[in-house]
């Protein structure tokens, strides 16, 4: 039986070197895209938990000074982390009370 590899690759030679050289330049373009694109992001985060501390340092010192504030308004992402949150307990709720209904009433007939 002729081995696959073996007659395979003497044709996938040059290619697999061209490959691998353009995976390498590109990779390593890219891969400091990712490292960059991280560092951003965790700069956002930090920025963001400190403006959020900020805001709620003003809105105690207003509170203490009775100076009244309208109210933080949620982002339309923590809305929807809610609602999916919602949903998935609604979800588990039925799931748990599903069987003690049928055990309540006895067995369903078809």
């Amino acid at each position: 039986m002729v081995e696959l590899n073996s007659t395979i690759f003497p044709f996938l030679g040059p290619i697999g070197t061209f490959v691998n050289t353009i995976k390498v330049l590109i990779g390593g373009v890219f891969g400091i895209y990712l490292i960059i694109l991280y560092i951003r992001f965790r700069e956002y985060v930090v920025m963001r938990k400190t403006l959020t501390e900020i805001r709620q340092d003003i809105r105690t010192l207003a509170e203490k000074q009775g100076i009244k504030m309208e109210p933080i308004k949620e982002t339309r992402m923590k809305k929807l982390s809610e609602h999916i949150k919602d949903m998935f307990a609604r979800e588990k709720k039925e799931l748990i009370q599903e069987p003690e209904e049928k055990h309540r009433h006895g067995k369903r007939h078809g």
